[in-house]
């Protein structure tokens, strides 16, 4: 099973916003398939994440093409770019 990745909360405000890293579009790609019934025992921020979110919400996160992307996006750099998802 792949590393559990915590994503902050403030992150998932704007549910048109594609994933900003490979690890939150990983991520999503669980809650995706915790939500689709097809993984076993997700951990439980998987589970909050799937049952607080819409199903499209979460697809356009899961969708999101690696090519690009860095491996982890740190808050400073988020920040720096949040007027780009505005």
């Amino acid at each position: 099973m792949p590393s559990m990745v915590k994503v902050p909360l403030w992150t998932l405000r704007k549910s048109d916003m594609p994933a900003v890293s490979k690890k939150q579009q990983r991520f999503f790609g669980m809650v995706r398939a915790a939500q689709k019934g097809e993984m076993e025992n997700p951990s439980s921020e998987v589970s909050k994440a799937a049952s607080s979110m819409s199903k499209s919400s979460v697809k356009k996160f899961a969708k999101t093409k690696h090519k690009g992307l860095p491996e982890k996006k740190s808050l400073k750099e988020f920040l720096a770019n949040a007027d780009r998802y505005r």
